[in-house]
Formats: structure tokens, C-alpha cells, sequence
């Protein structure tokens, strides 16, 4: 197990200010309704129904999302490998495809013409990414089919010669959409169930479909699923369930899952946990979390919320979160081996999934590591599978630089933060499997800081808190761990480095002090979690970044500390 850390609240000097901000902190968390951005995708799915006269059900949505999007066509920079310009080629075809549905008089003429012309735009750019949004190999190709069927015979909106160019993205999905096809079925949900409103409607039984609403009107905590099993049966409940997840959102479009208190609870626990707050701080304070996560147990494990099917990442990191805090549980790491692959010696995050996913195999990790109830033997088997793992999928940025890319969050600081987080607090265990991955993974952290002290992978956002965070966790523990040992051959290079990292995590501090009363603003954090598009959850986000500033902090303060001491024992 790991070894246990101090509070970074109760050694902290007190200050009002402090007190004030962790007070405002776990009201929001405990009492308010909001979770998440609202997403462009979700909002322009639903907002493509139509009432009984053929018109936009909801109109004020239509038009929000035109607002919204107008600004990507305006402002973006499209780049290769830019999870920020996936989502605008994305969010951009689907507010296509809903205008065209309300476009009898021509009158959104305009703004389809721009649109069409920035996917164009983006096609030739994006087409060889690797990056993928969930349920992208099934939504992208219906939203292309979709948007050369309904633009049929206008050749002023889709000139035929421009065909092949959206044609030319269907082959990159053609492989895995079939297989997922290939492998669905109505008798059992599934992870592709999540993407319902991009399956062919003869696969679909709305009769089963219906057993799956649930009593509050939702479909798998889906708004674009349940907009369209709304299409075929316009049940009155989802209406109040879109009401209801608009909500949850600070301008009232619609999330991109709704909801989602499951994984927002388990993960607000893992964020406070990696940034060392105390066992009794946490479980004082988000009993309720603790509480609905267990409240949510079954046997397969848990999913994002109550009626979604459940999955290894969220399933481990609960399990994880009970053992570290010491809290009697139901969630055991039995439910996991499920998901694992043996011939390939990783974590599937759900059935029939066929990219492993980083981070949810180093939550994986972690939750058998930290566990009792494994044995040695165990433990150094799937210590050796992963770190092997990671070691084979890591991108070589230089023979001393990599990182990690992830399906469930776009910036590969999330990612580094898990690995290095891990291989700190449990390499001791495993003293003849040894890996240098972290030290990489630290040497390329430090090449995303800029000027302002903050860190950033998107020059589309610049520094962010949140990606700050990541790298301040990462780096904490890293130097706290080495900071008395020899990490290079050569004892002043060593020193030198460990100083670099030090001057490194102050001023990351100081990008958070100068930012701290823009911490709580939800508006303060854009989208880099990755669900059908982007998306910000904002519990989560604030979780991380008010709990580096207070693990730095802490850090810093006991730096200074030592020194003081050193000088007067000297």
C-alpha cells in the first residue's frame, strides 16, 4: 500500500483566506446542481427535433448554438493533433446537419454555406489524427452520410466535386464501426448503446429501448440518445428530463452526459487524494460522495451514473479510493478482473473496447497495489504488465521526453500526472522491476511551461489552471521522493536538476496564486475532458486545481522550512 501523507490542509498556516476558499470549495461540491459545460453536440442533437409542425422544438436552443459555433468559424486556427479543432469540425457538422432539418425557406443558408466550408477546411488538416472522441467511429460517418443526403441537389450549399473530400474521413472509421455493428445487440446495453443517435435505426427495437428510460426520462445519461429514441417515441418524460440536464449546465445548453454524479464523486475523492488532503478532511467533509458511490455498487462494478452500464475506470477508481481512505466497502478488485486481457496483458475500460485507454489502466494499477486483499505474486504481475504497457505506447517526443494521450481527456498532463503519481508511491514494492519512464515523463512536463508559470498543451487556451495542476502533482511528488536521492550519475547534475524542478513548481504556484480568485469561476476552466466532445466537469477541474495549489503550497512552505532551519543549525 502507499504510504500515507500528512494533511496539506491542517500543515498549512492558517489563513483566512485559505479557510475561506476550502469553505467555498466543499459547499459548491456538496450542494451545488451544476456539473459540466454545456456541449455544442448535445445541444444541437436535441435541438434538431421537431414538433408537430415540422418546426425546432426548441428554437432558443438553434439559435444559442449558431452563436456559439460562429465564433469557431471567426477566430480558430485549425491544427493537426488539436483535440480543440476536432471539436469545432465536429460540433460544426452536427449544427449543420440540425439547420439543414429546419431549412425549407433557405433561410439558414448562410450559416450552413460557412459551416460546410470549415469542414471542408478542417478535413485535409484532421484526417490522419489519431485523436478520437468516444463513440466517434459511429458518429462521424452518420453525420457525413447524413449531411450528403440532405444537401442533395444543392450544389450551391455541397458542390459534388467536394464529395469525396468528407469521403475521404469515412475510411478511417470504416474498420472499427464495423466491428462495433458487428457486435451490437439489443438483448444486452453496451458502451456503443452511448452512441444510439448514430446507429442505423434497423438495428434499434424501441421496445426494448423503452424498458431503459428510466423514471426520470433519461437513456444511459445520454441527451443525444434520448433525443433520439425521443424521434421514435415521443415520450413527455424525456421533456422534462431535458429540462432538467439543461440544469446542470451554467448557460442552460445541454451537457454532454447528464447525469454523471458517479464519476464526478469518485473522481472529486481521487483528486483530493493524489493532492495528499488528509483521510479525515475527505471523508468528514464528502460522506455523501462516499456514500452515493457505494449507494451505486453491483456486482459488475459502477458506471459514470446509476442507469449507465458499468466500466473498469470507474469501477477501479472507486475501489482504490475505499481502500486508500480505510472505509469499509463493497467495491473489491475481483469486480476488475473482468476487463483484464490476459493475451495482451492490460485493462479493458468496456466489453468489446479495442484501444486501451492510458489512464484507466494506471487506475487499474493502483486499485490492485493499494489493495489488501492481492497477493504479492499478483501485485508484481500486473506491476510488470502495465508499466510494460505504458513503456510500449509512450510518444517519444526525444530519446528523454514522453508523454501519454488518452480516449477519456485530451491533455496528456492528466495522463503523465497518473503514471508518475503511481510509479512514485509504489516503485519501493518492486525494487527488480524497474522503469525510467517517470523520469521522462517529468523531463517532457517541464517542456510545457511557459513564460506565465502556467502549463499548457493547446496554445488554442494557453496556460490553464487545470493543466497546472496535473504538472504541479506531478512534480510534488516526484521531488519529494528524490529530492534526498541521486536521480542522475552525477551528484551537481543531480542537484542542479532537482533545483530546476523546485524553481519549476514555484512557479506554477505562483500561475495558481494569481489566478486563485478565478478558481471557483466554472467559466475559468475550459473543456479538456473527452467524452462525445469536449467538456469541462466542473467539480472535477476545481477539485484538481484547488488541490494543487494547496499541495504546492504546502510544499513550498516546507521547503522554506528546512532552509530556515539548515541555516540556524549551520
Amino acid at each position: 500500500m502507499k504510504t500515507k501523507l500528512n494533511s496539506t490542509v491542517k500543515l498549512l498556516p492558517s489563513s483566512k483566506e485559505d479557510d475561506k476558499l476550502i469553505m467555498q470549495f466543499v459547499d459548491f461540491i456538496i450542494n451545488s446542481k451544476l456539473q459540466m459545460s454545456a456541449s455544442i453536440y448535445e445541444t444541437a442533437l436535441v435541438a434538431s427535433i421537431k414538433d408537430a409542425d415540422n418546426k425546432p422544438l426548441y428554437p432558443e436552443l438553434l439559435a444559442q448554438m449558431i452563436t456559439l459555433q460562429s465564433k469557431e468559424w471567426r477566430n480558430l486556427s485549425i491544427r493537426k493533433e488539436s483535440a480543440v479543432s476536432h471539436q469545432a469540425f465536429l460540433c460544426t457538422l452536427v449544427l449543420v446537419n440540425a439547420l439543414l432539418k429546419f431549412n425549407t425557406n433557405q433561410e439558414h443558408d448562410e450559416c450552413i454555406g460557412k459551416g460546410i466550408q470549415f469542414i471542408q477546411k478542417c478535413i485535409p488538416i484532421i484526417k490522419d489524427d489519431t485523436i478520437n472522441f468516444v463513440g466517434s467511429e459511429m458518429i462521424i460517418p452518420a453525420q457525413i452520410e447524413l449531411l450528403i443526403e440532405q444537401t442533395n441537389g444543392r450544389t450551391d450549399l455541397l458542390h459534388q466535386e467536394n464529395i469525396p473530400i468528407l469521403k475521404s474521413l469515412l475510411s478511417n472509421y470504416e474498420s472499427i464501426r464495423k466491428y462495433k455493428l458487428d457486435n451490437f445487440s439489443m438483448k444486452r446495453p453496451s458502451a456503443t448503446w452511448f452512441s444510439l443517435e448514430a446507429l442505423p435505426e434497423n438495428l434499434l427495437d424501441i421496445n426494448i429501448l423503452n424498458h431503459f428510460i428510466n423514471k426520470n426520462g433519461q437513456f444511459m445519461s445520454s441527451p443525444s440518445g434520448t433525443a433520439a429514441i425521443y424521434k421514435m417515441n415521443p415520450d413527455p418524460r424525456i421533456l422534462k428530463y431535458f429540462e432538467e440536464a439543461k440544469n446542470a449546465t451554467a448557460n442552460k445548453g445541454l451537457p454532454i452526459t447528464y447525469p454523471m454524479n458517479i464519476f464526478e464523486s469518485i473522481w472529486i475523492i481521487g483528486a483530493l487524494i493524489n493532492s495528499d488532503f488528509s483521510n479525515q478532511f475527505i471523508t468528514k467533509n464528502f460522506k455523501p460522495l462516499l456514500d452515493m458511490i457505494e449507494g451505486n455498487f453491483s456486482n459488475n462494478g459502477t458506471g459514470s451514473a446509476k442507469d449507465f452500464p458499468p466500466d473498469c475506470d470507474d469501477t477501479s477508481r472507486a475501489v482504490f479510493s475505499f481502500s486508500y481512505l480505510n472505509v469499509n466497502s463493497k467495491y473489491t478488485v475481483e469486480t476488475l478482473k473482468q476487463w483484464y486481457v490476459e493475451n495482451g496483458k492490460y485493462f479493458k475500460t468496456y466489453h468489446h473496447e479495442k484501444d486501451a485507454s492510458m489512464s484507466a489502466n494506471v487506475h487499474a494499477l493502483q486499485a490492485f497495489l493499494e489493495s489488501n486483499d492481492v497477493s504479492k505474486t499478483e501485485k508484481e504481475h500486473l506491476w510488470d504488465s502495465i508499466l510494460t504497457l505504458l513503456e510500449n505506447n509512450a510518444i517519444k517526443e526525444s530519446p528523454t521526453n514522453i508523454y501519454w494521450t488518452d480516449k477519456w481527456m485530451s491533455s496528456p498532463l492528466y495522463t503523465a500526472e497518473g503514471v508518475i503519481y503511481t510509479i512514485i508511491n509504489y516503485q519501493d514494492q518492486f525494487p527488480q522491476r524497474k522503469t525510467n519512464i517517470h523520469h521522462k515523463a517529468i523531463n517532457w512536463i517541464l517542456t510545457r511551461q511557459k513564460d506565465s508559470g502556467g502549463f499548457e498543451t493547446y496554445a488554442e487556451y494557453g496556460p490553464t489552471m487545470e493543466e497546472t495542476a496535473y504538472a504541479l502533482i506531478a512534480l510534488v511528488h516526484y521531488v519529494r521522493y528524490y529530492k534526498d536521492q541521486e536521480i542522475l550519475q552525477n551528484v551537481e547534475e543531480n542537484t542542479a536538476f532537482v533545483q530546476k524542478l523546485r524553481v519549476s513548481i514555484k512557479r506554477g504556484f505562483s500561475f495558481l496564486e494569481k489566478n486563485k480568485e478565478q478558481i471557483m469561476n466554472i467559466d475559468a476552466h475550459p473543456p479538456l475532458w473527452t467524452c462525445k466532445a469536449l467538456f469541462t466537469p466542473y467539480k472535477i477541474s476545481i477539485s484538481y486545481v484547488l488541490g494543487a495549489y494547496f499541495l504546492s503550497k504546502h510544499f513550498l512552505s516546507q521547503e522554506e522550512l528546512n532552509l530556515q532551519k539548515n541555516s540556524l543549525s549551520a
